[in-house]
Formats: C-alpha cells, sequence, structure tokens
C-alpha cells in the first residue's frame, strides 16, 4: 500500500473516531478516557519489562488490575500492532499473558541444512505457537492429518532449539524469506521447513503462507508417515484441512 493511501486510510479512521467523540456526552468522555487510559498504561507497563534477548515473555495479568474483557482484547490489538511483537497469547481465567517477540536477539548455529524433500502427511494447525504446545496438541488430537511437503530440514544444537521451540513463529535466518520453501499450494499441500534438534527424530514443521498471511505448524514425531522422492507413490491428493 502506497504512503498516501496509508494516510487517507488514517485520516478516514481519525475522523470517523472524532465523529464518535462528538456524540458522547461528558460523563461517557470520562468513562472511554478511563478504559483507553487503563489499557495504554497497562501497555507500557508491561512493555517496559521487554527484554530482546529473550524468546517469549511471561507476564502475570493479575498484578496489573485487569477486570474488563474489552481491556484485555485491547491490550491484545495494541501488542500486535507493535513491530517488535507478533504475537500475544492472553489467558484471561489464568491471568497470564505470554507475547513472542518478532525477533529476539539470538545468534543461531545451524548445525546441518538439509534441502532434500520429504513426502507424506502430519498434523497441522494455525493456534500453536511453542513446540510444548505443538507436541500437546498432537496428543489430544490424535490422527488428523494433512498432506505436507517437507522443502528444507534444520538442525539445531539442543540450546538453540530450546530457545526457537518458546517462541516457533520468530524471525530467524533459515525461516524467514521462505516464500518457495513454506507455502500452500492449489492442492492444499503444505509446504514446509522441519525444524529439530540434533540426535532427535522428533521436531516442529512450519509453514507461513505468504499469500494468504497464516502462519501454519506441527508436531513432527519421526519420518514414519514420510518418504523420501524416490520413495514416493502414486497416491490421491491429500489436501489440507487445517484447523
Amino acid at each position: 500500500m502506497k504512503t498516501d493511501e496509508k494516510n487517507e486510510r488514517w485520516q478516514e479512521e481519525f475522523d470517523q473516531m472524532k465523529a464518535l467523540l462528538h456524540k458522547l456526552r461528558g460523563e461517557e468522555i470520562d468513562i472511554f478516557r478511563s478504559f483507553i487510559e487503563r489499557v495504554l498504561f497497562l501497555k507500557e507497563k508491561i512493555m517496559s519489562r521487554f527484554d530482546p534477548k529473550e524468546s517469549c515473555i511471561s507476564v502475570k495479568l493479575d498484578i496489573f488490575g485487569l477486570d474488563d474483557r474489552r481491556q484485555v482484547e485491547l491490550l491484545r490489538e495494541l501488542f500486535l500492532a507493535d513491530e517488535r511483537i507478533w504475537d500475544a497469547d492472553i489467558d484471561i481465567l489464568r491471568g497470564h499473558m505470554e507475547l513472542y517477540p518478532a525477533k529476539p536477539e539470538h545468534t543461531y548455529v545451524p548445525i546441518k541444512i538439509d534441502h532434500e524433500k520429504h513426502y507424506g502427511s502430519a498434523e497441522m494447525n494455525s493456534y500453536i505457537r511453542s513446540f510444548s504446545q505443538a507436541e500437546g496438541w498432537f496428543q489430544a488430537a490424535g490422527d488428523i492429518r494433512c498432506g505436507v511437503t517437507i522443502e528444507k530440514t534444520v538442525t539445531l544444537n539442543d540450546e538453540d532449539f530450546a530457545f526457537f521451540g518458546r517462541n516457533i513463529g520468530q524471525d530467524t535466518p533459515f525461516t524467514s524469506g521462505g516464500g518457495a520453501e513454506q507455502f500452500v499450494d492449489h492442492n492444499g499441500e503444505c509446504h514446509c521447513i522441519l525444524v529439530k534438534p540434533e540426535g532427535s527424530d522428533h521436531g516442529i514443521l512450519l509453514c507461513r503462507d505468504e499469500k494468504s498471511g497464516e502462519f501454519y505448524s506441527g508436531y513432527f514425531p519421526n519420518m514414519e508417515w514420510f518418504e523420501q522422492p524416490e520413495q514416493a507413490l502414486d497416491t490421491p491428493e491429500n489436501g489440507m484441512d487445517l484447523c
């Protein structure tokens, strides 16, 4: 979107907000101002704890006295508008929030990057933000698989994988610019990157589809459901039915 188009859109939204405020009575404005000021205060309070060297930032919401679901929802939207954050997971019942930095300050040194393709199926969804969540979702979901092509396998040491595993959507040298490696094709097949720890069969499948803007991931237990190209057989197309 061009800068002029952005400015026009923002001006239109600003004018709409002014028109809305003009209709409010004095006491309504006071309530509205109090609502917004509280959320902005909390956002700045939480971001003051932001540490760019952490892959995931956990915050207890109860200490801030959030008592309105609408404030929680607005707080999340404010975090998502911050370029330092790519996602925010808020659990109102537990009074807990996790912020996922877009690009933590961490130097990865992959042990191996393998571009050999593998064809098979896996359980994929768009809700997972960490390796532990993916593993737990896999165990709870049962056998709900879709077609997957592994375009690249990245092997990390234990320290790097632990850091990456707490925030699987972070921008890294081995996952960024993956338009040719991460996409959903016209058959609904998910083309992924597999990231795994050294000496282990399991890992995490990642697909950030640039066309739709969706981010899919899934736990990878082993190669049981996958074949290399020379092993592949003619089978019916197995498209995606993502959760």
